[in-house]
């Protein structure tokens, strides 16, 4: 449904969809402008799709049809984990930290109370420093 979204205003976009644990390999990646980040992206770059905690539901039929994720952008000086909509899950994080090597980490803060009710799905401030560590990653954003 979200390609079909996306083509729908930006005609051009190629879209690939991935599944947990798949990757793509994308052997150009146009910038718009100049800047030191260039050369991060210059040649290969590889994106996986990795497991996050997180539930779905678009429908009355479709509870978890969807998959949420952890995208991992792999450059020549690092990975780059951008985490999508999750909560805090050690096991999993530990698996991701173990299985790219990731040099920054952007984990999402918020929408966290009431804890009882949101802390399976959505980080609280203290969760996303024990992801970052979990992640191993050298630089945290949040």
């Amino acid at each position: 449904m979200n390609d079909v979204i996306i083509k729908k205003h930006i005609t051009d976009a190629e879209i690939v969809t991935l599944g947990w644990g798949e990757s793509y390999k994308e052997q150009e990646i146009q910038l718009n402008s100049k800047s030191f980040q260039e050369d991060a992206i210059k040649g290969d770059v590889e994106f996986y799709l990795e497991p996050i905690q997180h539930w779905s539901a678009r429908g009355i039929f479709d509870k978890n049809k969807a998959l949420w994720g952890t995208f991992i952008i792999k450059t020549k000086i690092g990975d780059i984990c951008f985490i999508g909509d999750s909560g805090y899950n050690y096991t999993l994080f530990k698996e991701i930290g173990k299985k790219h090597n990731i040099l920054i980490s952007l984990i999402p803060i918020g929408a966290y109370e009431p804890r009882w009710f949101m802390k399976p799905v959505h980080m609280h401030p203290e969760e996303a420093v024990f992801t970052h560590l979990d992640l191993g990653a050298k630089l945290f954003y949040s």
